[in-house]
């Protein structure tokens, strides 16, 4: 064996362990979070994050609506807490998505500062979790990105895990499951956009 194939096998072999250790990194921080459903698996988002580093397109939405480009952003509340947004250009024009992965049964209106959120935890108890609102920092980031771009459809929902319960909630926003994701992006219908219009409206975000 050369020197030139241990080195290649040498480096090979940090790669891997490497991306192992992410891997593992990123699936306990994403776990039960929406970029599974987003991406199509955790191993097509581990391949995006980790090795292409490039999150901005999905082979899972790329079959399901075309050209398209993502970005995602978070807006910081008064009480330093952070609320999650993932925006979509596409054909239908720009769906936003506010994401969380808090689980459990949702109570509240869309005028409260703050929504309990009742669960069973691992101590096999029920809990009631205090859990901000984010419709006003919802409503005025898309009307920010309704000021961006004036001329576009743009599209709302706050998705939550599958299995949380969402009955006794109130919101302005329609509430998702991320298992509906799927059925929520093919059911918009709006005038359709071209795929120049598409990454021009992301270069125009990303200010590239």
């Amino acid at each position: 064996m050369n020197n030139m194939l241990i080195l290649l096998l040498t480096i090979l072999a940090v790669l891997t362990l490497s991306w192992i250790f992410q891997g593992l990194r990123l699936h306990q921080s994403c776990k039960g979070d929406i970029y599974s459903t987003l991406y199509g698996g955790f191993i097509r988002y581990f391949y995006r994050y980790v090795i292409l580093r490039d999150c901005s397109e999905s082979g899972f939405l790329r079959a399901l609506l075309g050209t398209h480009r993502i970005v995602f952003s978070t807006v910081n509340t008064e009480e330093k807490q952070r609320v999650r947004f993932c925006i979509i250009f596409c054909n239908k024009g720009i769906i936003v998505l506010c994401y969380d992965k808090m689980r459990g049964v949702f109570q509240g209106k869309a005028s409260d500062k703050n929504w309990k959120v009742v669960r069973t935890d691992g101590d096999g108890k029920q809990h009631t979790y205090r859990y901000h609102n984010p419709i006003r920092e919802f409503k005025g980031y898309l009307s920010r990105l309704a000021a961006f771009f004036p001329d576009s459809h743009i599209e709302a929902r706050l998705a939550l895990p599958d299995g949380c319960d969402f009955s006794q909630l109130s919101s302005d926003v329609k509430v998702i499951h991320f298992g509906e994701l799927e059925s929520e992006l093919t059911g918009v219908h709006a005038v359709h956009v071209s795929d120049e219009d598409i990454q021009a409206m992301y270069s125009k975000l990303i200010g590239k």
